[in-house]
């Protein structure tokens, strides 16, 4: 949002493209209550979970590379708001369906999931950066969750109780705030 000249334009884009963010949001949950009840759609995102990470965390040498991709128009930056949430919630999204199969506690969690996204975003990369083991926890806590929903797909028989997905969970995440370093 940085190439918009107005701050005044650039909470418009955020305001106009979380909202466009929801309505893609709805759609993806509309057509995975359907897509849900096929066991290869649960495998498929098994695999996500377990191999999307490594060809999301290609690093550059500077690890503050930010490209100037050109855009300044109000619109442009809206469109790019929206399509980049749902590129990041396909990863929440298959977590939650993952967890719970019905459409109300999905869409509640999306909702949540854009708040956090708006309001909270700074204060995430903050403990991103004063937490060390913070983002392991998240990829045990990614593991978990995929595991889990592999053995919904695959061995429903051998499918551990969801209390203890979420104590692990609990646990992954007590770990990764365990270490503080001071940021400067």
């Amino acid at each position: 949002m940085r190439e918009l000249p107005d701050p005044r334009q650039e909470r418009q884009a955020l305001n106009w493209g979380l909202a466009g963010a929801f309505v893609l949001r709805v759609a993806m949950l509309v057509s995975a209550s359907w897509t849900v009840k096929f066991w290869q759609v649960e495998v498929l995102g098994a695999i996500y979970k377990h191999f999307g990470q490594k060809f999301r965390n290609i690093e550059t040498e500077d690890q503050n590379f930010a490209p100037n991709l050109g855009i300044e128009s109000l619109g442009s930056v809206i469109v790019l708001i929206a399509f980049t949430d749902l590129a990041f919630s396909l990863d929440s999204m298959t977590t939650a369906i993952a967890l719970a199969d019905r459409f109300w506690i999905l869409l509640t969690g999306g909702i949540l999931g854009m708040l956090a996204l708006r309001f909270l975003t700074g204060l995430f990369v903050r403990w991103l950066a004063e937490f060390v083991y913070l983002q392991d926890a998240a990829y045990l806590t990614v593991l978990a969750v995929g595991g889990r929903l592999l053995l919904k797909a695959c061995q429903p028989t051998y499918l551990p109780p969801e209390w203890m997905v979420l104590m692990m969970v609990a646990i992954s995440l007590s770990w990764g705030f365990s270490k503080g370093v001071v940021v400067e």
